[in-house]
C-alpha cells in the first residue's frame, strides 16, 4: 500500500509540474485537463476510479481533484481556505457516498488534491490540502496552496486541551471584504463543527443563512479560536453584534436587551446547555461584561 501511494503522490507532482512548465495554471482551457486527466466527466469531484480505485479497501479510490463553482456564499473561500459541500445529487447508487469517501481517502494518504475554479470558458487550478470535514454540516475543509502536506492532529479535536487566548493578531482593515479575509472559512467550519449546524438561539437549520460570529468581534482583535465563537443565523448574528441580546457566562442564560424582547428578536432558547459544547468561559466574559455596562448607560 506504502509503494502504492508513493506512487500516486509522484504521478501527481509529475500533473502538477507539466501544468506549471507548459501552460498557466490560472487560465488554461478545460481540455487540457481532461489530457492531462487532471479532472475529466461533468461531476463536482474526479477520483480516476481506473486508476485510485485498487489503492483502498473501501474501494472508493482517491479523489484527485475537484470543481467548484464559485457560487459560494462570502464567507466560505478566501484567497487560503476554501469550504467545499458533499455532493448531494439523484445519482443511483453509491456514487455521492463513494466520492465523499473519495476525498477523505485524500486526507488519510496525504496527498494534494487539485481544486478547479470555473472561469468562464477556462478554468484555474490550484493545489489543495484536505483538512477536515464535518459530516453532520457535510462539508470539507480545504487549504488552498499549502507550503506542505505534513499529516498534523486535526487542531479542532484537541482544542479542550490547548490554553485559550482570547484575542489574535491585529484585526483587518476594513478595506478588506470578508471574502478575501484569511481564515474566515476556516473559522466558520471549525465554528459549525464545534457546536452543529444549528443557530444557537433559535432553529435555523439551513446551512447557507447560518454564520459564525466572533464572541469577542474582530474590530477588538477577537481571536478566530473556534471558543470565540457562536453559530447564529444572519438575522442574530446581526441582533448579537447589535448587542440586542447576551450571554451569562457563568449560567449561559440568554440576556435580552432593555430595547427589545426575545419574542421581536425571535430568540427560542434561553440558555446554551443544548449546545454539545460550549463557547470559552473568558470570551462570554469579556462580552458580558461589556454588554452589562453598555446596558446600563442606556437607562
Amino acid at each position: 500500500m506504502t509503494e502504492s501511494i508513493s506512487i500516486e503522490s509522484a504521478r501527481r507532482d509529475s500533473m502538477w509540474n507539466r501544468l506549471v512548465n507548459e501552460y498557466d495554471p490560472n487560465n488554461v482551457e478545460p481540455g487540457i485537463l481532461n489530457q492531462s486527466r487532471i479532472f475529466l466527466g461533468q461531476a463536482g469531484i474526479y477520483r480516476d476510479a481506473s486508476t485510485t480505485q485498487s489503492y483502498t479497501e473501501d474501494k472508493a479510490g482517491i479523489a484527485v481533484s475537484i470543481l467548484h463553482t464559485g457560487r459560494h456564499y462570502a464567507d466560505e473561500i478566501s484567497e487560503n481556505e476554501l469550504i467545499y459541500h458533499y455532493p448531494v445529487t439523484n445519482r443511483i447508487g453509491s456514487t455521492d457516498s463513494n466520492e465523499i469517501q473519495s476525498v477523505k481517502n485524500v486526507a488519510v494518504f496525504n496527498l494534494p488534491i487539485f481544486v478547479i475554479s470555473e472561469l468562464k470558458n477556462m478554468r484555474k487550478v490550484q493545489m489543495g490540502k484536505v483538512v477536515s470535514w464535518d459530516d453532520l454540516a457535510k462539508t470539507f475543509l480545504i487549504e488552498l496552496n499549502p507550503l506542505d502536506f505534513l499529516t498534523q492532529p486535526n487542531e479542532i479535536d484537541l482544542l479542550d486541551d490547548i490554553p485559550f487566548k482570547p484575542t489574535g493578531p491585529d484585526a483587518p482593515s476594513r478595506t478588506i471584504t470578508v471574502s478575501s479575509r484569511t481564515g474566515q472559512p476556516k473559522f466558520k467550519f471549525n465554528v459549525v463543527k464545534r457546536y452543529g449546524p444549528c443557530c444557537a438561539v433559535c432553529s435555523m437549520q439551513a446551512l447557507p443563512l447560518l454564520q459564525a460570529a466572533h464572541i469577542i468581534p474582530k474590530k477588538m482583535n477577537g481571536t478566530d479560536d473556534p471558543r470565540n465563537g457562536l453559530v447564529l443565523c444572519g438575522n442574530h448574528h446581526l441582533a448579537y453584534d447589535a448587542g440586542l441580546f447576551s450571554i451569562d457566562p457563568s449560567t449561559t442564560k440568554i440576556h435580552i436587551s432593555n430595547k427589545t424582547n426575545m419574542q421581536s428578536i425571535q430568540i427560542t432558547r434561553s440558555d446554551l446547555t443544548h449546545l454539545p459544547k460550549l463557547p470559552h468561559y473568558e470570551a462570554l466574559k469579556r462580552h458580558w461584561k461589556q454588554w452589562r455596562t453598555a446596558e446600563k448607560e442606556r437607562k
